[in-house]
């Protein structure tokens, strides 16, 4: 699980500096492939304190419209939702993430699942 930072950063800083910034979104898959590509460049690590695992929402479907069959999911188990109420919906989308899909959100600020209703 990795969660991005909104924040540009020009040259060398320290992790500590851009933790201390609003988050955009967490995300879960992604990075490794970047990284061991050398596509990215880790900016650091720091140990968690602390963690509360985020809630995230998730259905099987794959094209745009509207579905029935939401479950959110807080880490450990699934709860069967059907439909997303709006507080649900603000719950980022589960599912592995490739490099380029993290590019294209962050490009784009807009993540496919949204289109999921």
């Amino acid at each position: 699980m990795f969660r991005l930072y909104d924040t540009l950063v020009n040259g060398c800083t320290s992790i500590e500096q851009v933790v201390g910034t609003p988050s955009r979104f967490i995300i879960v898959g992604g990075i490794p492939g970047a990284l061991k590509a050398g596509w990215w460049t880790l900016a650091g690590r720091l140990p968690v304190s602390s963690f509360t695992h985020p809630r995230f929402r998730f259905t099987f479907a794959t094209k745009p419209g509207v579905y029935h069959d939401w479950k959110i999911w807080d880490g450990k188990r699934e709860t069967v939702v059907g439909e997303l109420t709006p507080e649900l919906r603000t719950l980022e989308f589960r599912c592995g993430w490739s490099p380029q899909a993290v590019e294209k959100r962050l490009l784009t600020g807009r993540c496919f699942a949204d289109d999921l209703l």
